[in-house]
């Protein structure tokens, strides 16, 4: 959009809702303001090739990056010439690396689960590690996407975890919480019972 407008392609009125018939004076202003369009233009390719940038870090590294990111991003500008492009650019990318990264991990969490089950039913237990999945059950054990290494994996008193340490870098011990719930600080996991506990109905 904003390399139409710089281009002269299109006014200010058509990209109203709806858009309007351009007049002499829409024409005359988007001309004169084709300028200060050229710099909000450089600004936003600017700030959005630097969170792309961030997206390729490894995963630990690019969830910090992406909260700096957002500090600085965030920050309120003194240069009127920017004002569109900071606006355009004022979403959180740290929610939005955390989110993708959270999703990462529940999928990788029931990958890896229901590979232990599978294990469970061929040799009457749960494996003691995750490594004696590989190679009958997994190609390899997924990587956490939050904390840069392979999943974890956690044995209780009535059943097994596999988890991934989640958005603050710290193992809870297979304490997990809900994916569904960004501000949860706790693990990320998947959780199987033995069998002698399922279906029961759940204690208060």
């Amino acid at each position: 959009m904003l390399g139409r407008i710089v281009a002269g392609t299109v006014s200010l009125s058509q990209i109203e809702r709806p858009p309007a018939p351009p007049s002499s004076e829409d024409q005359f202003l988007s001309w004169a303001l084709r300028p200060r369009f050229l710099n909000n233009q450089t600004h936003y390719l600017q700030t959005m090739t630097q969170a792309l940038e961030i997206t390729r870090l490894s995963p630990p590294d690019r969830l910090r990056a992406a909260e700096v990111f957002d500090q600085e991003a965030h920050r309120p500008s003194t240069d009127p010439n920017v004002t569109l492009a900071e606006l355009l650019s004022g979403y959180s990318l740290a929610r939005l690396v955390e989110a993708f990264q959270r999703w990462q991990a529940a999928l990788a969490c029931a990958q890896a689960g229901s590979a232990v089950e599978l294990y469970r039913l061929a040799h009457g237990d749960w494996p003691i590690k995750l490594e004696q999945l590989v190679p009958t059950y997994l190609l390899s054990v997924p990587q956490d996407s939050f904390g840069g290494g392979p999943l974890l994996y956690r044995r209780l008193p009535d059943g097994v975890v596999v988890y991934s340490v989640g958005g603050d870098g710290r193992d809870d011990g297979g304490d997990i919480g809900s994916v569904l719930l960004p501000k949860s600080r706790k693990d990320y996991g998947f959780r199987l019972w033995d069998p002698n506990h399922r279906r029961r109905p759940p204690s208060d």
